[in-house]
């Protein structure tokens, strides 16, 4: 700034020096504070000397839009209010002039920033100094409402122009005096200050073109840094190698001269990798050189030609010079002279005429850049006496210098050539003849682009994720690099200064298009400069021809906007209405209109034809929506306006209206977003569009504004918004994400937005934030309507992921549902009626009325997701509650992911609280381990999994530090270290079925920088087997970005009601009857009434999903079965589907952007490389649909046509600007997966005979099904030119051959009757390409898509249905069950002898009521078949058979059907597959493969464990298959697989460590189901080893071939484990062995594949722990095993229940409940009671009564008395379903097994009982077994769900029965227990669930923590404080903290507010509270019960005095 203003000085130099006055010795400054009403600010003015003009600036706060006037008074004091400053100043001595010399000018308020003003003035009539008639000092300086007119100025009128600030000039000492250089004084600056000085007068300029809202400048300064933004961190630029004594530029360029240069520069883009084909363009010109004195020099480039190419360019481009000329545009500006001022060589500053394009601003000022030249003084470039000394000659250094790629660091390296250098390239020196046998010298500059003070990058990306900083100019990872290099050879003169010869600069651009490693899109920069000569002239030629009317450049940095262009980089925020583009080549609105209607004529046409959906990818319709979003990104809202205008029609899902949408969206500006709300608004896009559009909002905002963000707060409090729940929901999502990237987190932000060039956008402190978008979220979570609601709002609440959200979500921590001041006051309102309830009872009916309210309010609401509850449901369930406080939870994971220390203060008590519910407690836990928590903290987890009670929570560690130290990421390196210091410290546990469980995998691959993490997390439900959240994510690495790919979580509550909902309970399933009390018993009643078991899982069922896409497209959804029957409803019953009367249209076309980065980087010719990155996918669907559901025959049909079209493209462009031709050379990569499968469609099914029949006819003659695509080119856009690369007719295809290899492959026609043809098409490089990810095979799955290589390669598969002989394909499936042995007709020879299509798929299928009728026939034979060795089996099939159907019917069908069928019993099973392909066109082509099953799985035995050990028990299956022309004569294999016991592979001496060290103590408590006999046993039983043997007669050599290449997969997977011996080895012939053993403790597998000539082995393999699991076991398995049951041991008078605790007991002769599902669900009960020292066990299973007497070895059902033998007894129901298997195990006990109707098995002896309960019934279970949750604290509860001493237990669940029992249990037993359960039942009825009032304020060390640590001011002036007042002689403190103006400020506006206060009594607590409400908020009160209410009036906006 202040070289700018000493330019102007110097002008002014000129005039004075013509004074007759002598001037009197300077400077002078004076200062004067304003002040007004709302207005404050300073000014400073400054004079050289008394006969320099006064230089006015500063700031100005408050002023309102627009011009005012800024005068000089007479007066010396101001008064009240300004009315003492007098009239305006008149001096006494006369001066000429047109204006009032008091009138000092118009300062102008900009809009877009009406709160500051910047002042820049000057004037020639005022002055500084005493003595001077015209001094100014000491009088008042005031501003008036209105801008003076310059007419009435001069004349003196004064109009009435009101007073709106003023304040009084004094003097300001300077210590330093400004010098001035009048020699430096170029023709023609006279006239140019005048008109300079007249504009800023009249308020239309500042000196410095408009000055920056947001980085202003510094007073008289330098242009500033845009880099001193939050977040970036600079580095020092200051040490022994910086430029100390920099050469004069004298030494350079010495005035008198005139240099002449040839200058060439280009400018191109390519893939050099790949092929030298690049585009671009090139001027050349000479470039004069005029130094007019010591520091000035004129500069022009004159003669100048274009060119353009796009071609190959083999050599250097000095030599080829490519392309056509062309002629250059505003090329008479490009020859204009320009000045440059140099200080010690460094240019200062650069001043072109103000009527220059822009791009001939940054083309010159680049210019300027090549010749600065700053030399060190003492280096031996001058010193020439001393250049023999080496350090002299070779000299290193840098020092901060300015250029159009930056202001930055730049290193120079100076070295002498040697001789023999120079001699041996002549052309080194273009004028050897100026040296004089001088040195030469070569001078390299390198620009450090990491070290700037100023850079000039435009970036957007619309994802976060990029893990490097922008700020770093030189690279980004492997995904970019830039460098800017200038050598420059020259030597001394004999006159003692450098003459420069040559000037090479190359500025090179290396990007990578898709971010991992590939090839490389780069664009280059080359300019030349060659000396044609240096001759003395002793004056300027090019100084007449400078404009007189210039802009002075104190920067040399690129610049984007016009209006700023003088800062350098620096661009405006868009308003609303307008949008601010970086690029420098403009297109007329019209044109842009023109285009877009062409272009969505085009896709109209394209997705409204045939022709799309047979071959989508050769219309390009994904290019030409992206290229219609880049025409409408240009128009302001009212060009917009009328373009939606006149294409919008009156349909919701016109395709029209479709694509304009989603074309709006992605553009991002804030005029086509603020169109788009306007359009929701005025209900023109309405529903799951208008959605859709919103939840579009995060990834396609390019520049968001506070003016932005505001207006999306008033759109998401509207009306409409608020009365549609899923709009609403979307919206808060979307617009809180935003928020976090824009506003809060700093590093995403710099990297997702233009901040370098428009600054800070909005942050935390911001009122947007602070006081709107974060309490209404917070309030919306406080009074939803329902659970998924307020879900929904904790989340976006969570999106915030700013400490400022902490005071909200804290409440919903500790309590579900937080008490309010509307609860207050409700209980006012209602007090009559609520005076006799108790408080639990009162809030119950405030939920129901809250509710009802909400209800009423939303009736109108038109949504899918209706809430619609019973009259029943529970306002006190816990699994909800437990749900709401997790989402709380989970809402501080942005917060955990940024390793905020608030996180673990907050969320390490609620872990350690082990009375807390378990998903409370994983939540806590899961977030604790993302936030990089200390080593002890890792230390403390680990170690507690050994005394951790609950083996949720111990297994959830478990799986966290093991899946870490298992899958070693590298993206998050210290993690896995951390987790690996303390594996061991963990209890050695299996990976188990429990619920909990969070596991993670991940991959990386460094050689081509791809990777992957994945994540799930499992909660255990509350009462439920289903998991009560599920979480799942996969993140993926390419190059420098970590992006976040998906994520979803489903929590769910009571799911298995919500299948009960929809299919019936168990028992009542998919039958008429409903009714509960046709299934169970009156005991089971009796035993519900007798123990008054308060029932389980008693909520209503509810799934809550959450969706996540890239971070940023966020849906939420609630279902219940209400949601489901009333969609059903709604979309199929009521569209005329219920009697297949049904019609359906579909058009849906959506077009979503994955990815789009846009990036502006200015090279060192001033002209930008633009680069672009846009990942999209284009969905098309078109279908009519009819027919319907018979509801009365239990059938449907329905036909129709279906279009389905994707297409996925990933496009990347390296653009370069040519501005002098109006175009964009260009090279792009287009990568596209495209598929279309359009058809006819006819589907049939009948549930009776459980029969779907399916045809699908292909639509189109020639149909393209996939395409794949990689296509690099290079083309030439001109700007008007909105056509898709790939249609232009400039585009070339990149390729290093001239034609690219094709491959054709034709198949199916014999086979399938269908022509498909194969084609590919590329380079060789590309068609060969290996795998780009080859580590792992998750990692090559999700990677498969992605090429290796950039070189052309496109493969396209088609189906060619003019020569196919297939019409269509039809299918039928056929489901049947069977669970008896009944059959009608015998079955008559083998099975698989027959022929399927002669037994069942004959000519029946061609019947149209084949699928109405019943194969009984077929049926019987498979089942025969497989029951023949089964007893009491059931049987399940399902035959399938797909038939292609020929176009004539002289053609005979191709057929291929099949059958599989499946029987089991107690230990056998048996399976049969047929396989049978038919072709009756071609005889010889049919085939058959079959294959039988027969598996031995002996059951478990029970837990003994002498006995175990010697047990032997096996597995064994075998497999026998047939293939060929027949099952059973043709070719023949078996597969004999047998389980054993590997004792010589494990040691049994650790087996029996376990045993006597450990197992044997707990036995002699009674304790042997203790955990470490469990251990023990299981490691004792597991069957280790494998044997499977292949025989075979023969292997074909497709066979062969395919056991190779498995062969070849497994080596590649496993080859660090492999040996082989394939030298002499002789095995059995025809015969392949393998042998597996797996080492339990060592967690790895040895396996040796033995065949016929080899040996294959492979040792040492680590197995996942989870293998275990599925190892076959030969005992019975213990409750810690995956999806296995639970273990309860009753023993003689102890109990070890489900979850592992072990009690004691007594059992009398009355029944003791030992376990009974007590939701109802199931209808089953376990009894057991002691006669005569024997047990007796009874078991109820719906109706049915099972007594077990185990000592006498009989069992009576239903009072009738069977035997038991080894023989099984099936117990079946009146609809003949098997209930329960009656048998005696091999080692004495009788076990009662009902696998399928109940899940439960009981097995007992005289001695012990065994329960083996299924995790189906988690959390349901009650009586002296527990509830099997994993929890052993909650197993002692008695029926009421109370919590009672063990030694209680068993007097809680005693039952009086059977009649006439005796009970051992005392009278004082049955009195306490009583007692205690009374106290419980109060307790209960007292509290009020779900309020946090039942838990105590935070203990006093942690009350300080939220208050100290959360940031909520939304500006300087304000603080948050609480109300207390005193009522009942207690302490009331406000729940909620209000704003409160700081110290030294005042309310400017207030509104009233309802507080809640919660009371305390005066104690300690109270009195702390009391004393610290003052300095902080009491956050620590939120959601505390509110006992009374108040209004209180709180500032909204706060000012200073």
């Amino acid at each position: 700034m202040r070289l700018h203003t000493v330019f102007l000085v110097f002008a002014l130099g000129c005039v004075a020096a013509r004074s007759p006055h002598k001037p009197t010795e300077g400077p002078r400054r004076a200062l004067v504070t304003m002040e007004g009403m709302d207005i404050s600010g300073k000014l400073m003015m400054e004079q050289a000397s008394i006969s320099s003009p006064v230089k006015i600036r500063g700031v100005i706060y408050g002023l309102e839009p627009g011009r005012h006037g800024l005068h000089v008074h007479a007066g010396t004091t101001l008064g009240d209010q300004c009315d003492s400053v007098g009239g305006q100043f008149v001096p006494a001595e006369k001066y000429e002039s047109e204006r009032s010399v008091g009138y000092l000018g118009n300062i102008k308020t900009y809009t877009g920033v009406p709160s500051r003003t910047d002042v820049s003035l000057i004037s020639s009539l005022v002055s500084l100094f005493e003595e001077s008639p015209r001094s100014i000092l000491g009088r008042a300086i005031v501003i008036h409402q209105l801008p003076d007119d310059r007419a009435r100025a001069s004349k003196n009128v004064e109009l009435e122009n009101r007073l709106i600030a003023c304040g009084l000039l004094t003097l300001s000492q300077i210590e330093e005096p400004i010098t001035i250089d009048r020699e430096s004084i170029t023709y023609g600056a006279e006239k140019a200050f005048k008109k300079i000085e007249q504009g800023i007068l009249n308020g239309e300029q500042s000196w410095e073109n408009v000055r920056h809202p947001h980085y202003g400048a510094v007073e008289g300064q330098k242009v500033p840094s845009n880099l001193n933004l939050e977040g970036v961190e600079r580095p020092t630029n200051v040490d022994s190698l910086t430029l100390e004594t920099a050469a004069p530029t004298r030494k350079v360029w010495m005035a008198g001269y005139t240099y002449e240069y040839d200058y060439a520069g280009w400018t191109s883009t390519g893939i050099m990798g790949i092929s030298t084909k690049v585009s671009g363009g090139s001027i050349k010109g000479r470039l004069t050189i005029e130094p007019v004195d010591e520091s000035t020099a004129v500069v022009a480039l004159l003669a100048t030609k274009g060119k353009q190419f796009n071609e190959d360019v083999m050599e250097k481009y000095s030599e080829v010079d490519p392309g056509q000329e062309v002629r250059i545009i505003d090329q008479e500006h490009l020859e204009k002279p320009f000045q440059v001022k140099f200080v010690s060589g460094k240019v200062e500053t650069v001043a072109i005429g103000k009527e220059e394009p822009l791009w001939i601003v940054n083309f010159k000022r680049a210019l300027a850049a090549q010749i600065q030249l700053q030399l060190d003084g003492v280096s031996g470039v001058f010193q020439q006496a001393e250049y023999d000394n080496y350090y002299a000659e070779n000299t290193v250094y840098h020092a901060m210098e300015g250029s159009v790629t930056g202001e930055c660091q730049t290193w120079y390296h100076i070295s002498r050539l040697p001789v023999e250098v120079v001699e041996a390239e002549p052309k080194l020196l273009p004028a050897p003849e100026l040296c004089q046998n001088f040195p030469v010298y070569e001078i390299v500059k390198n620009r450090d682009l990491d070290n700037c003070r100023i850079l000039p990058i435009f970036n957007y990306n619309s994802n976060q994720g990029l893990r490097c900083n922008l700020v770093n100019g030189a690279g980004c990872e492997n995904k970019i690099s830039h460098s800017d290099t200038v050598r420059i050879i020259g030597c001394t003169s004999n006159e003692g200064h450098f003459i420069v010869q040559r000037i090479k600069s190359i500025d090179k651009l290396i990007v990578k298009p898709f971010s991992y490693e590939t090839e490389a899109t780069e664009g280059l920069t080359v300019q030349h400069l060659t000396l044609r000569s240096a001759t003395p002239t002793g004056y300027s030629k090019l100084v007449s021809r400078i404009s007189s009317d210039v802009h002075i450049y104190q920067t040399l940095a690129y610049s984007y906007d016009d209006d700023y262009k003088t800062h350098g980089p620096l661009m405006g925020k868009p308003t609303l209405r307008n949008v601010n583009s970086p690029m420098i080549m403009e297109v007329e609105p019209e044109i842009l209109k023109k285009e877009a209607l062409r272009l969505l004529s085009e896709i109209i046409s394209d997705v409204e034809s045939e022709a799309y959906y047979v071959d989508p990818a050769t219309k390009y319709t994904s290019d030409k929506i992206n290229m219609l979003r880049r025409a409408l990104a240009s128009l302001d809202y009212n060009e917009l306006m009328a373009f939606v205008a006149q294409v919008w029609e009156n349909k919701e899902w016109s395709t029209s209206n479709q694509i304009v949408v989603d074309a709006l969206m992605l553009t991002g500006t804030n005029p086509s977003l603020m169109l788009v709300r306007e359009y929701i608004l005025q209900g023109k896009i309405v529903g799951e569009q208008a959605v859709q559009a919103i939840s579009a909002l995060v990834p396609t905002v390019e520049t968001p504004t506070k003016e932005l963000l505001a207006s999306w707060m008033e759109f998401l409090k509207s009306e409409v918004v608020q009365s549609q729940r899923q709009l609403k929901i979307t919206t808060a999502l979307s617009l809180s994400r935003l928020v976090y990237q824009a506003c809060v987190n700093t590093t995403h932000g710099l990297n997702m937005f233009p901040k370098l060039v428009m600054g800070e956008f909005c942050n935390p402190s911001d009122s947007i934030v602070a006081s709107q978008l974060v309490p209404y979220l917070a309030e919306q979570a406080k009074i939803a309507k329902d659970a998924g609601e307020r879900m929904a709002f904790l989340t976006a609440l969570g999106n915030i992921g700013h400490e400022i959200i902490v005071p909200y979500v804290k409440p919903f921590i500790t309590s579900c549902e937080p008490s309010s001041h509307y609860e207050s006051e409700w209980y006012e309102r209602n007090q009559r009626d609520l005076v006799s309830l108790s408080k639990k009872e009162m809030r119950k009916k405030w939920l129901e009325a809250k509710k009802t309210l909400n209800l009423k309010k939303y009736e109108q609401e038109q949504e899918d997701i209706v809430f619609a509850r019973s009259e029943s449901e529970d306002f006190e369930d816990e699994a909800l509650c437990n749900l709401v406080r997790s989402k709380a939870i989970f809402a501080l994971s942005n917060l955990a992911v940024e390793k905020k220390e608030i996180v673990g203060t907050l969320l390490m008590p609620i872990f350690f609280n082990k009375a807390e519910e378990t998903e409370v407690r994983l939540a806590a836990l899961t977030l604790l381990f993302v936030s990089n928590p200390p080593q002890a903290f890792w230390s403390r987890v680990a170690l507690s999994t050994w005394y951790e009670p609950n083996d949720q929570i111990s297994h959830f560690i478990y799986t966290t530090i093991a899946s870490r130290v298992a899958n070693k990421n590298p993206l998050n390196r210290e993690e896995a270290v951390r987790a690996e210091a303390v594996i061991a410290l963990m209890k050695p546990m299996f990976w188990t079925s429990h619920a909990a469980l969070n596991y993670q995998k991940a991959g990386y691959s460094e050689k081509t920088r791809l990777g992957y993490v994945t994540e799930t997390v499992n909660f255990p439900g509350f009462e439920s087997f289903v998991p009560s959240h599920h979480y799942s994510s996969l993140s993926v690495a390419m190059g420098p970005w970590f992006t976040k790919l998906m994520e979803f979580s489903i929590d769910s509550k009571h799911a298995e009601k919500f299948i009960d909902r929809l299919v019936g309970k168990p028992g009542l399933r998919f039958k008429s009857n409903k009714d509960e009390s046709s299934i169970i018993s009156p005991e089971l009643e009796k035993i519900h009434e007798e123990l008054k078991i308060e029932a389980r899982a008693t909520g209503q069922p509810e799934l809550y999903i959450y969706l996540n896409f890239l971070d940023n497209y966020q849906r939420f959804f609630t279902i219940n079965p209400n949601t489901i029957f009333r969609m059903i409803e709604k979309q199929i019953l009521q569209s005329g589907f219920r009697e297949n009367a049904g019609k359906l249209e579909i058009n849906f076309h959506k077009y979503l952007p994955l990815l789009d980065s846009f990036a502006r980087i200015p090279s060192a010719m001033g002209l930008a490389y633009t680069w672009t990155s846009h990942h999209s996918v284009l969905v098309s669907l078109k279908s009519k649909i009819e027919g319907g559901f018979a509801m009365s025959s239990w059938s449907a049909k329905l036909e129709g046509a279906l279009k389905p079209v994707v297409v996925s493209k990933m496009s990347t462009r390296l653009m370069v600007d040519t501005p002098f031709t109006r175009a964009f050379p260009t090279t792009g990569v287009d990568m596209e997966w495209a598929a279309a499968l359009p058809g006819r469609f006819l589907v049939e099914g009948d549930i009776k005979t459980g029969k779907i029949q399916t045809t699908w006819e292909t639509l189109g003659d020639k149909l393209r099904v996939v395409k794949h695509s990689v296509v690099p080119f290079t083309t030439i856009r001109k700007i008007t030119d909105f056509t898709p690369a790939a249609l232009l007719s400039e585009t070339k295809r990149i390729s290093y051959v001239e034609e690219p290899k094709e491959n054709k492959v034709i198949f199916g026609e014999k086979h399938l009757g269908m022509n498909f043809v194969f084609v590919e098409r590329g380079e060789r490089l590309a068609v060969v390409q290996p795998s780009v990810y080859s580590k792992d095979w998750f990692g090559t799955l999700a990677f498969a898509a992605m090429p290796s290589t950039l070189r052309q390669r496109e493969w396209s598969l088609y189906l060619d249905n003019a020569s196919s002989e297939t019409k269509a394909i039809k299918t039928i499936i056929s489901i049947s069950t069977k669970s008896d042995s009944k059959f009608e007709t015998p079955l008559t020879g083998h099975l698989h002898a027959k022929s399927l299509f002669d037994t069942i798929y004959g000519e029946q299928i061609m019947s149209q009521e084949y699928v109405k009728q019943q194969d009984s026939q077929w049926e019987s034979q498979k089942f025969q078949h497989i029951f023949q060795t089964l007893t009491n089996p059931t049987g399940y099939s399902l035959d399938f058979t797909a038939e292609l159907v020929p176009k004539s019917s002289s053609i005979k069908a191709r057929r291929i059907g099949s059958s599989v069928v499946y029987g089991m019993d107690g230990k056998s099973h048996r399976g049969s597959l047929m396989v049978e392909r038919r072709d009756e066109v071609e005889g010889q082509n049919n085939f058959v493969l079959c294959a039988e099953v027969d598996a031995q799985f002996p059951d478990n035995l029970v837990f003994k464990r002498k006995e175990l050990i010697k047990d032997e028990t096996e597995r064994r299956s075998t497999i026998k298959i047939g293939f060929g022309k027949s099952c059973t004569d043709d070719r023949k294999i078996t597969v004999a697989t047998t389980w054993t016991r590997s004792e010589e592979d494990i040691s049994p001496s650790l087996r029996n460590q376990w045993e006597k060290t450990q197992c044997q103590k707990q036995e002699t408590l009674g304790r042997g189901m203790s955990d470490e006999c469990i251990a023990a046993r299981r490691l004792s039983s597991i069957l280790n080893k494998a044997v499977m043997t292949i025989n075979y007669n023969e292997m074909p050599a497709a066979v062969r071939n395919a056991t190779i290449k498995a062969s070849n997969l497994v080596r590649h997977w496993l080859g660090p484990y492999m040996s082989d011996n394939q030298v002499e080895v002789m095995n059995t012939q025809n015969q392949i062995t393998v042998e597996s053993v797996y080492y339990p403790l060592a967690g790895s597998m040895d396996v040796k594949v033995f065949k016929p000539y080899s040996n294959v082995f492979f040792r040492g393999i680590e197995i996942h722990p989870i293998a275990e699991v599925i190892l076959p076991k030969r005992m019975a398995v213990p409750r810690s095993v995956l999806a296995a049951p639970g273990v309860c041991l009753i023993g003689s008078e102890t109990v070890t229940t489900f979850d592992g605790l072990f009690y004691n007991a007594s059992f009398s002769g009355c029944d003791q409940l030992l376990t009974k599902d007590c939701s109802g669900r199931y209808k089953f009960a376990v009894l057991s009671r002691v006669e005569g020292d024997k047990k007796i066990v009874t078991v109820l299973l719906n109706k049915e009564k099972i007594e077990i007497f185990p000592a006498q070895q009989k069992v009576n059902v239903n009072g009738m008395e069977i035997s038991v033998t080894g023989e099984s007894y099936t117990v079946k129901n009146a609809e003949n379903e098997v209930l329960a298997v009656i048998k005696k195990t091999a080692d004495n006990f009788i076990e009662v097994d009902s696998p399928i109707s109940h899940m439960i098995r009981v097995l007992t002896d005289a001695k012990e009982v065994v329960v083996l309960a299924s995790p189906i019934h988690r959390g349901r279970l009650c009586g002296l077994c527990g509830s099997q949750n994993g929890d052993k604290v909650t197993d002692l509860t008695g029926p009421r769900q109370c919590a009672i001493p063990r030694d209680l237990m068993d007097v809680a669940y005693e039952l009086r029965q059977p009649a006439g029992c005796k009970s051992d249990i005392s009278s004082r037993d049955v009195a306490e227990l009583r007692r205690i359960q009374e106290e419980c039942l109060k307790e209960k009825s007292e509290t009020i669930f779900g309020i946090s009032d039942v838990t105590p304020l935070l203990p006093k060390f942690q009350q300080n923590i939220l208050s100290s640590q959360t940031i909520r001011r939304p500006s300087q002036w304000t603080v948050y404080r609480n109300k207390m007042v005193v009522q009942d002689n207690k302490r009331c403190f406000s729940t909620e903290s209000v704003p409160k103006c700081a110290e030294g400020a005042r309310a400017q506006e207030t509104v009233e507010k309802k507080l809640g206060f919660h009371c305390l009594p005066k104690n300690i607590l109270s009195e702390k509270l009391n004393e610290e409400m003052s300095s902080r908020p009491l956050d620590e009160l939120m959601g505390k019960q509110v006992d009374m209410v108040r209004v209180y009036s709180v500032p909204t906006t706060c000012l200073p005095f």
